[in-house]
């Protein structure tokens, strides 16, 4: 196999680094990809809408109070939206790393959510998601740390339910909550040690979230690559989101019709999904790279609803 990398974002700041714990990057469900950093300042995020080649950003993500923010994680929904958490905190001085930040620099979870992540001029929403977790420096250097690692680097968050937002967890020694009581190597004196460690999640539970009901239909699945046979390979799941049937699906790939046997046959009834796949696909002549798919599902009125992707071709060499 052979690979080419595609710079993100070059800073021409050379003083700037982003060798930071972590770089992390999500794919929403239209295939647009995000690739998330810090500078040991601000989290930042960037964005391709062609799978990886070209990017827009850098797209700073947080704001006061978190004047410091770092261990950035995203998770993505439907195109154009975004969810990311990391540890803020208030305090910064432009002097000192967050290994020797004071005993009295307060931490806390914050989560942001984009609905526009899109542009480079997005609007973001962001709130602190935990009480304070944790006092004074956070080492980055993972296990050759030689100061404080009480948070780990275990941040990270989910959608489970394509649903409300983010789940993150988090190892924090800080306990402040009588419904959270401490273990009984736990005192109020340990408070930052390895003696309170513990694990949290945190939900959200009102507000938007990234996952958009489409109207009509929803692609639960895209898939285009070489079978087993050697031969270009497209295979589509589509559910239907609306209150009537289905009656017929018509698909291009690169402005080509596809001839598409459907399991289980059409109509499609209102929260069923159906799926399909062909190999009769050598007269398009693909090769590595992204091509433009368009969907139209009729409805039992007689309505139309399209949607359009862009999909990337992977000519994998067998065995499977």
């Amino acid at each position: 196999m052979s690979f080419t990398d595609h710079p993100v974002y070059i800073n021409p700041n050379t003083k700037v680094g982003y060798n930071h714990q972590f770089s992390q990057a999500s794919v929403d469900k239209a295939g647009n990809v995000y690739a998330v950093y810090t500078d040991d300042h601000n989290v930042y995020y960037s964005f391709s809408t062609d799978f990886g080649t070209d990017w827009k950003g850098p797209i700073q993500v947080n704001g006061p109070p978190s004047n410091t923010a770092i261990f950035p994680w995203s998770s993505a929904g439907s195109s154009g939206k975004l969810d990311l958490v990391w540890y803020g905190t208030s305090f910064y001085d432009g002097i000192k790393s967050p290994d020797n930040y004071p005993s009295s620099a307060a931490w806390y979870v914050y989560f942001a959510q984009i609905q526009n992540s899109l542009t480079t001029t997005p609007t973001v929403a962001q709130t602190a998601a935990t009480a304070i977790i944790h006092y004074g420096g956070v080492c980055e250097a993972g296990v050759t740390c030689t100061g404080n690692r009480d948070l780990f680097d275990d941040l990270s968050g989910c959608q489970p339910h394509h649903r409300y937002g983010v789940h993150s967890l988090l190892r924090r020694p800080v306990r402040q909550h009588a419904a959270e009581p401490p273990s009984p190597t736990c005192t109020a004196s340990m408070t930052n040690t390895a003696s309170c460690d513990h694990t949290d999640i945190a939900t959200q539970t009102t507000g938007p979230g990234v996952f958009q009901k489409h109207k009509g239909f929803e692609v639960e699945g895209r898939d285009l690559e070489t079978s087993d046979s050697g031969h270009p390979e497209m295979d589509l799941a589509i559910s239907n989101t609306d209150t009537q049937a289905i009656t017929s699906v018509s698909v291009l790939l690169a402005g080509t019709n596809l001839a598409l046997n459907w399991n289980p046959s059409l109509p499609i009834l209102p929260g069923a999904t159906t799926s399909a796949s062909t190999t009769a696909l050598q007269s398009l002549s693909l090769v590595l790279g992204v091509y433009d798919l368009s969907i139209t599902a009729t409805m039992a009125d007689g309505s139309t609803v399209t949607q359009t992707f862009s999909v990337i071709y992977t000519p994998l060499i067998g065995p499977f």
